[in-house]
């Protein structure tokens, strides 16, 4: 039980990374915050946890406004007490919105909602809650980015460039509040999906990953086994990033 009474908020908690993050850390004793957008996926969230013993909330946020964002750490330190561990999770690209294009067929208004949902929001959950894990001189904030900060993605200049962003983020700000004893630290995930989505050549282990992998190295980075562990970024990508196989 190694978050045993820690209040952790996750946001993007709804499925995916989120959901199995939130899952591992409540099964860990964690108190659980799950953040999304989507509220009926957090509800079903919520009750997953609840049927195996867990103490969890589900609140409805939008991490792209502040007040929207200052308004779940209220509701977290109202129900669990002041916040441990915040997970960056809730992101993705303009796919989701039906907007992936190339650059120069982009529009505005796409890039002001992925760099607000990818970089804007991190940045509003993380001043939010550091004020208080200042004053307890204790925390851990996990950012997750994708391999796509690291080596760009095409058809995804914006979703690149503001996960990009996170890592240099995660970088300052660690050096920010290391005197605080507060760690900050960033995963880059690859392909999350099943093996019928991506194909076998994509990766060098031959497939794509599943959201309890990458919810393993997020549980870790939360845990006091990785205290000594501060603006480091983790690629969890089955090797993707490697360079072009062999022939």
């Amino acid at each position: 039980m190694r978050f045993d009474g820690q209040c952790a908020i996750i946001t993007g908690a709804g499925g995916g990374v989120g959901r199995a993050t939130a899952m591992r850390l409540a099964r860990e004793g964690a108190r659980v915050v799950l953040a999304d957008v989507n509220l009926p996926g957090a509800l079903e969230v919520q009750r997953e946890i609840q049927a195996e013993g867990g103490d969890a909330l589900a609140v409805e946020a939008d991490v792209r406004l502040a007040d929207s964002v200052n308004a779940m750490v209220e509701t977290a330190r109202a129900h669990f007490g002041p916040v441990d561990i915040l997970v960056n999770n809730a992101g993705g690209s303009a796919r989701l919105i039906g907007k992936k294009s190339w650059f120069w067929e982009s529009e505005e208004s796409t890039w002001d909602w992925t760099f607000g949902v990818n970089l804007k929001g991190p940045f509003l959950c993380a001043r939010a809650v550091i004020c208080q894990m200042m004053e307890r001189r204790s925390g851990k904030i996990i950012n997750v980015a994708s391999v796509a900060g690291v080596c760009g993605l095409e058809e995804m200049v914006d979703y690149s460039a503001a996960k990009s962003g996170i890592i240099g983020m995660t970088r300052a700000l660690a050096m920010e509040v290391g005197r605080y004893n507060i760690n900050v630290n960033c995963v880059s995930p690859g392909t999350v999906s099943s093996w019928s989505q991506i194909p076998p050549e994509a990766t060098y282990l031959g497939r794509g990953g599943k959201p309890e992998e990458i919810a393993n190295l997020i549980a870790f980075l939360a845990s006091h086994e990785a205290d000594y562990i501060t603006g480091a970024n983790y690629l969890i990508d089955g090797g993707r990033t490697l360079g072009p196989k062999a022939k």
